[in-house]
């Protein structure tokens, strides 16, 4: 029988990360990133209501996966002590959704890294499938694959704290092609 693991470490479901970042955005600490050493702190938002969740739904008319809904019932984004990283907040999205016409009608930005210069794209079907993308705001007209696990890649951002883990395999990921090129 293969040892999985699970004895020592459960499943990372949204909850979990979540409370994880509860316990992490109390408390600050020193570490090592990107040169320098740097307070390693969070600051979470309160909760979405779903029924502010279903309000920008209908306003933007994309209906959010599941998983991302759940996400915003547990912590209407976060900011990284950094202030490099963002997770954005109902409010940060319906702003980026108005302001930006370079994405698809379909596409929302999730959170942006290096200050706001990159940003996290969440293509939603019709289906209720998603697929995540990072782009340079003005510097590419591509927008890279990420996945199509949100929970995965929240894991990856705080586990990298706003790293730009992304830029390790981009150039042989598949892309699209911003609309105004």
């Amino acid at each position: 029988m293969e040892d999985t693991g699970e004895e020592y470490f459960k499943p990372l479901t949204m909850e979990r990360l979540v409370e994880g970042l509860k316990v992490i955005s109390q408390k600050e600490a020193e570490v090592y990133h990107q040169g320098t050493i740097v307070t390693y702190s969070m600051r979470l938002n309160p909760p979405a209501n779903p029924i502010a969740i279903s309000l920008m739904e209908e306003d933007i008319n994309i209906k959010f996966p599941k998983d991302y809904s759940q996400f915003l019932s547990l912590v209407n984004g976060m900011d990284f002590g950094n202030q490099n990283t963002r997770v954005c907040s109902l409010e940060r999205i319906h702003e980026f959704y108005v302001n930006f016409d370079i994405y698809y009608e379909n596409m929302i930005v999730i959170a942006t890294a290096l200050g706001a210069s990159v940003h996290i794209i969440m293509e939603v079907k019709d289906d209720g499938n998603y697929r995540l993308y990072v782009t340079d705001v003005l510097g590419e007209a591509e927008m890279w694959y990420l996945g199509d696990d949100l929970l995965k890649f929240l894991d990856a951002l705080v586990s990298s704290y706003g790293y730009p883990f992304w830029e390790w395999n981009k150039k042989s990921s598949e892309y699209l092609i911003k609309q105004f090129y």
